[in-house]
């Protein structure tokens, strides 16, 4: 194994691209693509908080090509917008019936997979695999915020 091979971030961007790969099956059988299972979950984790120009910022979208994104959501029935009581121009998002049934639909077969995935490793190994990613993700974290101060 080459020092890259060996490297947690390569590790993390295979793991990344095949999960991509694997998840392709099950958004097919949702009728949803990539880009709108994850409007659809961002918007599903602010609960109808966020406003359209905080998901869009949340993407790393632009708000004309969120905004294109959740016109096609609204027409599919999966996405509302609901009018800011405070302020008419804004919109907040909020998942429909069909959206969350969509959405739940996703993560149960990704729930799947990573059991699939996982079912070699014994508890041990799995809670020191999670805790190191967590402490990864954090002191990444930390770093990117204190270059962007």
């Amino acid at each position: 194994m080459n020092n890259l091979d060996a490297s947690l971030f390569a590790q993390a961007e295979l793991l990344t691209q095949l999960v991509a790969e694997a998840i392709g099956p099950a958004l097919d059988k949702a009728g949803v693509t990539s880009s709108a299972f994850a409007l659809m979950s961002a918007v599903s984790t602010s609960d109808g908080r966020l406003t359209q120009a905080e998901v869009a910022k949340r993407l790393d979208v632009t708000p004309p090509t969120l905004s294109e994104a959740v016109r096609v959501g609204v027409k599919l029935g999966l996405l509302a917008q609901i009018q800011d009581p405070k302020d008419a121009r804004v919109k907040r998002l909020s998942l429909t019936s069909l959206g969350k049934a969509r959405v739940k639909q996703v993560i149960s077969e990704l729930h799947q997979l990573e059991l699939e995935t996982l079912k070699l490793l014994d508890a041990e190994s799995l809670k020191i695999t999670t805790d190191t990613l967590q402490q990864a993700s954090l002191n990444l974290s930390r770093f990117v915020h204190r270059r962007l101060v």
